[in-house]
């Protein structure tokens, strides 16, 4: 009996393997994210100040500029989808003819 020798050739991940660790890879990112601006939020108040009424002043300086960021943040993303959807319309002509 003789012995047949196999060759093991690797296995190249193929796009749709690739595809996949990418999204894995997105996923956890944009849950650690979520989780690190859930604690940011928790934690917005810092440590208590004796005086009450500075502490006041202060949280809501906090919270102005916080949801200020939300506010433009969602208007430039905004923007964005919309500059997205518009752009190909003056190039649907020259494609569609």
């Amino acid at each position: 009996m003789t012995r047949i020798e196999a060759k093991e050739v690797p296995e190249k991940p193929t796009m749709d393997d690739e595809n996949k660790t990418f999204r894995t890879r997105l996923v956890a990112v944009w849950m650690i994210s979520n989780a690190a601006l859930a604690i940011a939020i928790e934690n917005i108040n810092g440590v208590p100040n004796p005086d009450a009424n500075a502490d006041e002043i202060e949280l809501a300086k906090r919270q102005n500029t916080y949801f200020g960021f939300i506010l433009y943040s969602t208007f430039g993303l905004a923007a964005v989808r919309f500059i997205g959807v518009r752009l190909p319309i003056p190039f649907r002509a020259t494609y569609t003819s």
